[in-house]
């Protein structure tokens, strides 16, 4: 039989087939079925503890209510640094919970699983799941998570020692949520004992280890951070903010190597700055050209490097293109 994902609401029942990567009849593992609720005064009997403490108190400290989350038209990430924290952590039960473990790597899980998990948080959220740049913010942090729980899996079965062991124990069941034991053997059997997947991660392993410093900012988006120093009065600077992320308590670099970034960094926003002066209106207040943040994207590309519009030591935001909006306004109100 194929996995599927049930969701119960007041109409009738359907099923979402989640099928496994590249299945064959005679090799498809248990179902991993997980009942979910259309409203939050369900979810606790429904879902139980894949919904989280933190999220039952949520709902219930808004009257029993969802919660809205307004989007940020100019950078397109909640608005606020609790339904960033709020919205992304349930995105990570979503993940947790739900996803389909036999496959190799979210990209190749079809996008009709992942507009299932989306829907799923329209339980806690009051949320225009499918504005299309939504959609791309939750499939960029349903990737990270999802890459982050498979991580976990694999750390497991590596500790257990020989791969017969790890095949024979099962992760914590505050890990596996209930899968089956069938779905542990297709990962063991057809991902960790393959070549090509050990090669690939003894690779990463490297490049971990050549990391040449940790930035301090915890687990909080770049882009909040940026976004908390802009509202304390501070132009907002995307260069000035990474700095901050490679600094302690006591302004002193975490590397030599990320205050030298820095300072190549500050010339090149100098270069551009005259460049912008040039540029100007005769007559134009040199005090008043300025590099704004959106400028500075590019810098930050050609220093740190990218990969596609995602620019490191960034985050998943901000990217090489960014919305024309300038407004922090409701999605809802773009929609109308």
């Amino acid at each position: 039989s194929q996995p599927a994902l049930r969701a119960t609401s007041n109409a009738a029942p359907t099923t979402t087939q989640l099928p496994f990567e590249q299945p064959q009849d005679d090799q498809h593992p248990t179902a991993h079925n997980l009942e979910t609720s259309s409203t939050p005064a369900e979810l606790k009997k429904t879902r139980g503890k894949t919904t989280g403490k933190g999220m039952i108190e949520m709902i219930a400290s808004n009257g029993n209510k969802k919660v809205e989350i307004i989007f940020d038209q100019e950078h397109w990430v909640p608005n606020t640094e609790y339904s960033n924290k709020k919205f992304t952590t349930a995105i990570g039960i979503e993940v947790r919970s739900r996803a389909p473990v036999c496959y190799r790597g979210w990209n190749k899980i079809p996008a009709n699983i992942k507009r299932t998990l989306r829907e799923g948080l329209t339980v806690h959220f009051d949320v225009e799941i499918e504005h299309q740049k939504i959609i791309y913010f939750v499939d960029d942090k349903m990737r990270s998570s999802y890459t982050q729980f498979k991580w976990k899996l694999h750390d497991h079965y590596q500790k257990c020692g020989t791969p017969a062991r790890g095949r024979a124990t099962l992760p914590p069941p505050d890990l596996w949520r209930e899968r089956s034991t069938e779905e542990w053997h297709w990962l063991c059997d057809k991902l960790y004992t393959d070549p090509k997947y050990i090669d690939k991660c003894e690779k990463n392993s490297a490049s971990r280890k050549r990391q040449r410093s940790t930035h301090r900012g915890g687990a909080m988006p770049f882009i909040q951070h940026a976004l908390r120093t802009a509202k304390e009065g501070n132009p907002l600077s995307f260069i000035d903010n990474w700095a901050a992320m490679y600094q302690d308590s006591n302004s002193n670099w975490v590397s030599d190597d990320a205050r030298d970034k820095y300072d190549r960094l500050k010339n090149k926003r100098e270069e551009h700055k005259e460049k912008l002066t040039l540029e100007a209106p005769e007559g134009t207040p040199q005090e008043s050209v300025q590099v704004n943040a959106r400028d500075e994207i590019p810098i930050m590309a050609e220093e740190c490097g990218r990969k596609g519009k995602r620019v490191r030591g960034l985050g998943s935001f901000p990217r090489m293109e960014l919305p024309t909006a300038t407004s922090s306004t409701a999605v809802s109100s773009e929609m109308n």
